[in-house]
């Protein structure tokens, strides 16, 4: 899998810049640098697939952000376009059923915060780390 991976860097990274972000290859100065470096983090990925890293988790309440016809109909964010797109794609035709109108209503909360509230969210947040790694350490020693 990852020999594939590493074998198709090059391609997959012309395809982004050229088709995707509709930039002339020439205009790219450290192409190759980008594509060792892959290569390279791939090559270390291969070699040692058991790590070590504490992993870096993002939660991502969809709920709370999209209505519920989106869970409804099992749609996906990546499924929600402009029209731009729409007229760009082959399946567009009058009678296409994937075009659907819908009403969106914000969700969202936004809080403002102090430095001081900052800080001591960062603290906690730092000290919740530390007891749960304790804790992990201390299960795995037993």
């Amino acid at each position: 899998m990852f020999t594939k991976l590493i074998d198709n860097v090059d391609k997959t990274l012309r395809h982004a810049i050229e088709v995707e972000e509709k930039v002339d290859l020439k205009e790219v100065v450290n192409f190759e640098d980008v594509s060792a470096r892959i290569k390279n983090i791939l090559g270390e990925l291969r070699d040692n697939p058991i790590r070590n890293e504490l992993p870096v988790i993002y939660h991502l309440d969809v709920g709370a952000m999209y209505p519920n016809i989106i869970l409804t109909n099992r749609l996906q964010p990546s499924a929600m376009v402009d029209e731009s797109v729409c007229a760009a794609c082959d399946f567009n035709k009058p009678e296409a059923k994937c075009q659907r109108s819908m009403e969106w209503t914000w969700r969202g909360e936004i809080s403002e915060f102090d430095f001081s509230t900052i800080l001591t969210m960062e603290m906690n947040t730092k000290l919740a780390r530390s007891f749960s790694f304790i804790f992990c350490s201390a299960c795995i020693t037993e």
